[in-house]
């Protein structure tokens, strides 16, 4: 009995997943026919891998209740886990890259920074080393989004 009904939640999680999966690939598809740029299909496709990771640990928690309790214990599919936030997610303000993103203090807070989001703009990875060395070019410095900074950070 046992055994049957843990065949019938693995082909419920297969079910869903197919039902999450499918919107995706036509989503890129629709993409590559239209040749969007590469950095946003790759942003996409990495976006669908962190879904697909969110949702297997849903799928394990549940089958790891049902093992442990006999009872399936329902899990709850998050939009982000708090340790992916700051791996993916927001772009770069100069850029458009959303595989990695850096906080980025505008004032650094060991120059008295404020600590709020009106001190940080988020960059990848390279446009924060070349921010904080002053390296970036005028017209990558012009892209940053310089509206919900305080007044002492713009």
């Amino acid at each position: 009995m046992a055994n049957r009904s843990n065949k019938r939640l693995i082909q419920e999680f297969r079910s869903e997943l197919y039902k999450l999966f499918e919107p995706w690939r036509e989503q890129v598809n629709e993409m590559v026919r239209n040749a969007v740029e590469w950095h946003l299909i790759n942003n996409k496709l990495v976006d669908i891998r962190n879904k697909c990771c969110d949702f297997l640990d849903v799928c394990l928690f549940e089958l790891a209740s049902r093992l442990k309790h006999e009872k399936t214990i329902k899990g709850k599919l998050r939009s982000t886990t708090p340790i992916l936030q700051r791996s993916y997610g927001k772009p770069c303000q100069i850029c458009g890259e959303r595989r990695v993103y850096n906080i980025c203090h505008v004032i650094p807070l060991e120059e008295g920074g404020p600590r709020g989001t009106g001190n940080v703009v988020f960059l990848c990875p390279t446009h924060h080393f070349l921010f904080d060395h002053a390296r970036l070019s005028k017209q990558e410095f012009d892209k940053i989004d310089k509206s919900g900074l305080h007044v002492e950070a713009v």
